[in-house]
């Protein structure tokens, strides 16, 4: 969705490039950047989770819309607005299995495990000494399509910190098997 929507910007921002001359105009607000420039001074402001836009669309009655999707209007010339982008705010769901590496890694605080799964499925998460051991099982349970991630401190299954080294943390689920090498610092 996010690539969908760098894209859309990009023709949007070279089509008004093409088009229009005079005042620039830079923003951010997220993992995007739009940049534009403009015939006249009117405009509007948007914003929603996670981003803000304001701009200018070349002439009077140019603004934005915001809904359950946003959708970006541009006054351009004809009066009352040409739409020029859509977009969706819901997240896609992942489209296969995977698991992130943790992060920060090495760690002595704590460190974020995170995975995709593009079905409810049970996920088996459980950490191994260097000797094969098994250390602390961190997760057991059925989860539904997503993103997902937790954070773990380094703790092991009797309750206290684990010594400095390298475990290792397997993610199992019903079609995949997936081993992460981790590293604790104290």
């Amino acid at each position: 969705m996010r690539r969908d929507l760098q894209h859309s910007i990009r023709i949007v921002s070279a089509v008004l490039s093409l088009a229009t001359a005079g005042l620039a105009r830079a923003q951010t607000g997220g993992p995007y950047a739009l940049t534009w420039s403009v015939l006249g001074t009117s405009g509007g402001l948007s914003s929603g989770s996670g981003y803000s836009l304001t701009g200018t669309g070349g002439q009077p009655g140019a603004a934005s819309l915001a809904g359950g999707g946003y959708l970006l209007t541009s006054g351009f010339w004809p009066v009352g607005g040409l739409p020029v982008a859509g977009v969706d705010d819901q997240p896609a769901l992942p489209t296969r299995f995977r698991v992130y590496p943790s992060a920060p890694n090495p760690f002595s605080t704590s460190s974020t495990i995170a995975l995709d799964l593009p079905v409810e499925q049970r996920v088996l998460m459980t950490v191994y000494d260097v000797r094969g051991e098994r250390v602390r099982l961190l997760l057991d349970r059925v989860l539904p399509a997503g993103h997902h991630s937790m954070t773990w401190a380094g703790i092991g299954d009797d309750g206290r910190p684990l010594a400095p080294g390298v475990y290792w943390i397997r993610t199992q689920s019903t079609a995949h098997d997936h081993v992460n090498k981790v590293v604790i610092l104290r």
